[in-house]
């Protein structure tokens, strides 16, 4: 059965720990554009992982799980249990990302420039 499979000892599902905050936003860049790596259409990965992660990482981290298999990171769960709490960090992150991204912006190639507009 399909469920008997998914249930293999190989696949770990577990609550997030700050050491895996590395491997998630890697995994979030490496297949951030349908599946694969962002960098052909945005090449600032730090800022494309912080506006995709940090408010799960750094305000829910009890609502943010990882799925392991041999002990590497596979996927991960990230969610939020208050969202009027979200949407207000959401607005002030956009602010301080726009305020990098204003900075960063004459350095970027023309897809990533096209990525933000």
């Amino acid at each position: 059965m399909e469920s008997e499979r998914f249930a293999s000892k190989d696949f770990q599902i577990r609550p997030y720990q700050s050491k895996d905050r590395k491997a998630i936003r890697g995994l979030c860049c490496d297949t951030g554009f349908l599946g694969s790596a962002i960098e052909p259409v945005f090449e600032d990965r730090e800022l494309f992982a912080d506006f995709l992660t940090n408010y799960y990482l750094d305000f829910e981290p009890d609502s943010a799980f990882i799925l392991s298999r041999d002990g590497v990171l596979k996927g991960y769960l990230l969610g939020s249990r208050f969202p009027v709490r979200h949407q207000i960090c959401s607005a002030f992150q956009n602010a301080v990302q726009a305020i990098k991204l204003s900075g960063r912006y004459r350095r970027y190639n023309s897809e990533s420039r096209r990525f933000i507009q």
